[in-house]
């Protein structure tokens, strides 16, 4: 169980007084006091206290800069200069006390944020709960074989059940042992700080962690990444939204300067009919040089698939050009968009509607994973395009995504580059 009988009475009964204050409070924060917000199979997040509220920021701001902070017209308008300039001490005036309680392995994860006050439950005074996390089928996983520090596919049938019943005997095994050893029934027994170390990685603990909001901003960062181990980035995206709510303004801001990528148009021209040709522009690295070739090569080898003429590329020199020619771009992300940008100039068809995409492209048509689809669904949120093409191999990255982010969107995943022709321009 996420709180313990105790745990709640107390909560409840704080609950049940309401104080008149006349300190700030922000309305969408006084939503989550005391209120354990789920997370893994016996963890929670509850916000116990907090100060400060967006107004605190641009108070400390304007203390700070004085006339520099004039030209910004409203709170929201500084807050943004603030976060896209790094400033860090304006959001260092807003603190929140979470109580969470999380696994021993990603405690100490999360630890190594050591700009925070923590307070733990001690092993040393206390027995610990028979809790331990367990992964759900789907979050149990063999490792990466191209990422030492991640993990790959689902594990499936025996191989899982047989992991599954491992973690489970050893965790229920090891608790019985820390049990009979710490046994005062006729025998004097070990240390209750000795009896712990034979307690697996896999239990909970629980603990107090005050941090400002800068500092929370920069966990959240790096936690709440699409590449962040799974069972850390669910307490990051629980903590997301709670402080979404509290410093709704901020927490745009961070999104939007912070966490999100950027996006990217691309455009094509034919520059002559005299000769066949392809030339490419806009301070692209080697990979994204290559997958503007690959798009080339993959439209001219299937022009008749897409209702051209075989002979429609042989006095046309086209050009791609990706705008924004000032800022270095890589990557192989771009694929199934070059193609797209290099159809819709052969056909003469525009795209019928704003869509974002994302996949690597293949010389067989095929579309491969791409990363960072968590910071690329901000970026198109960010300019209000709603409808996106993703690899069909990202499809689990997509359905990890917390709601506030997948809400109102409508998703197209694709295996070839059929599936994404089609999703544009139909048959």
């Amino acid at each position: 169980m996420p709180l313990t009988p105790d745990q709640q009475a107390e909560i409840d009964s704080l609950r049940s007084q309401p104080q008149d204050t006349l300190r700030t409070v922000a309305p969408g924060m006084e939503k989550h006091l005391y209120t354990a917000h789920p997370v893994l199979d016996h963890g929670f997040v509850r916000v116990v206290d907090y100060m400060g509220d967006d107004a605190a920021i641009c108070q400390a701001a304007r203390v700070s800069y004085g006339k520099g902070t004039k030209s910004v017209s409203n709170d929201e308008g500084l807050i943004r200069y603030l976060m896209r300039h790094w400033h860090s001490t304006p959001f260092e005036m807003c603190e929140v006390k979470l109580h969470v309680k999380l696994p021993v392995f990603v405690a100490r994860q999360w630890i190594r944020h050591r700009t925070a006050n923590v307070n733990e439950y001690s092993a040393r005074y206390s027995i610990l709960d028979r809790e331990f996390y367990i992964p759900a089928p789907d979050a149990l996983a063999a490792q990466s074989t191209t990422n030492n520090q991640g993990r790959g596919a689902a594990l499936e049938g025996e191989e899982a059940d047989r992991v599954l019943r491992i973690l489970q005997d050893d965790a229920m095994r090891c608790y019985d042992n820390y049990e009979a050893m710490i046994s005062d029934e006729g025998q004097q027994g070990l240390a209750r700080e000795l009896a712990r170390m034979n307690l697996p990685a896999n239990i909970y603990t629980q603990w107090y962690w005050k941090v400002d909001l800068h500092n929370l901003l920069h966990f959240l960062r790096l936690r709440a990444d699409t590449h962040a181990q799974y069972e850390i980035r669910v307490y990051a995206d629980a903590i997301c939204k709670i402080t979404a709510d509290w410093v709704p303004a901020a927490y745009k801001a961070f999104e939007d300067y912070r966490m999100g990528g950027a996006t990217l148009s691309v455009e094509a021209s034919q520059v002559h009919s005299k000769q066949r040709g392809f030339k490419l522009t806009g301070q692209l690295g080697d990979v994204m040089k290559e997958s503007a070739e690959i798009a080339y090569s993959y439209v001219a080898s299937h022009l008749r698939d897409y209702g051209l003429s075989e002979e429609r590329l042989d006095e046309a020199f086209l050009h791609l050009h990706v705008p924004e020619g000032a800022t270095p771009k890589d990557g192989p992300s771009a694929g199934i968009t070059m193609a797209s940008a290099l159809l819709s100039l052969l056909l003469k068809k525009r795209l019928p509607r704003k869509v974002a995409m994302t996949g690597e492209l293949t010389l067989t048509g095929q579309v491969l994973a791409v990363g960072g689809i968590r910071e690329k669904i901000i970026a198109a949120r960010r300019v209000g395009i709603r409808e996106v093409i993703l690899p069909d191999a990202c499809q689990r990255d997509f359905d990890e995504l917390p709601g506030y982010l997948k809400d109102g969107l409508t998703v197209h995943f694709a295996k070839q580059y059929d599936d994404v022709f089609q999703i544009l321009w139909g048959k």
